[in-house]
């Protein structure tokens, strides 16, 4: 994070004289969040105008959306919170993103500014679709990682009955016989370093996956620290767009740094980790709609 504003209640300086300097005058900003709990009166047609011919990114939090939460607000701010599906449609419909919580909204914030470094992991890739592939060592957390990804917009593809035996050939001999190839795939505690890295470079080739789900859980004996930087590697090769789940565990600090430090995203809950891969899906979708790239929309 580069800046940060307080408005209070914007007596002088509001959310759209904010998004129209970041915008316009600040060639270092990509990202532009705001906390907002109404917009100030008369203003929200100029924010919702600059919002949608912003090349920035733009993100606003609600709150006072329940009916205590407006009362608060009155008091708070003295602002007039609006009604809450309008004003979601209208935000949306300028190609703003909308995160539903404070923990969703750093998620967003954290896995676009990966993409707002010249180092960009994943190059020209981006998540049209929200066709995902998840890899576990461990089957319960694949299996919680699915649950969540319909109501997050991602879909699960299939792989071929020839994409599985090529998989299964990529194994150590232990593991193969009791790994699992569907999607989520589940390599199991017999799982080596070399496994992981084989299976996820050859992921990495699939066209139709736009993203690798990759559950790092360092449990199984036989995963060093090195891990992350051998995963780093591959993603600097290949640019498939590859985001990490994690523990934190500081004994895994070392796996999780290797992995920053080549800007590939890492969160430490499934659902921060599935959350994130919506969010680069929403952002492609703004950025699409915004240059008139509308091909792709299903009705």
């Amino acid at each position: 994070m580069s800046t940060a504003v307080s408005i209070g209640n914007r007596a002088v300086v509001d959310e759209a004289m904010l998004l129209e300097y970041f915008y316009k005058k600040d060639p270092d900003t990509s990202n532009i969040a705001f906390y907002l709990e109404g917009f100030k009166e008369g203003r929200a047609r100029e924010f919702l105008r600059l919002a949608k011919e912003a090349d920035d990114t733009v993100i606003v939090f609600f709150g006072g959306i329940t009916r205590e939460g407006k009362v608060a607000t009155l008091s708070h701010t003295a602002s007039l919170a609006g009604n809450y599906k309008i004003q979601y449609a209208a935000l949306r419909q300028s190609q703003v993103i909308q995160p539903h919580s404070e923990r969703e909204l750093l998620t967003c914030l954290k896995v676009y500014d990966v993409l707002s470094h010249r180092k960009n992991p994943f190059g020209k890739n981006v998540i049209t679709y929200g066709n995902v592939v998840i890899v576990s060592v461990s089957g319960g957390h694949g299996v919680l990682a699915s649950d969540m990804l319909v109501q997050y917009g991602l879909h699960r593809i299939d792989f071929t009955k020839e994409e599985r035996a090529e998989m299964k050939e990529l194994m150590n001999p232990v593991a193969r016989e009791i790994a699992s190839f569907n999607n989520p795939i589940d390599l199991t505690g017999s799982v080596l370093d070399t496994d992981i890295e084989n299976i996820v470079r050859y992921l990495s080739d699939i066209d139709r996956i736009e993203c690798i789900i990759l559950l790092l859980l360092p449990y199984p004996p036989n995963i060093s620290f090195q891990i992350g930087r051998r995963i780093a590697n591959i993603v600097s090769t290949k640019r498939k767009p590859v985001v990490c789940f994690v523990p934190y565990v500081p004994k895994y600090s070392l796996i999780i740094e290797s992995l920053e430090l080549a800007y590939i995203p890492v969160f430490h809950s499934i659902k921060e980790t599935v959350q994130a891969v919506s969010a680069l899906k929403h952002r492609t979708r703004m950025q699409n709609i915004k240059k008139g790239n509308i091909y792709w929309e299903k009705d």
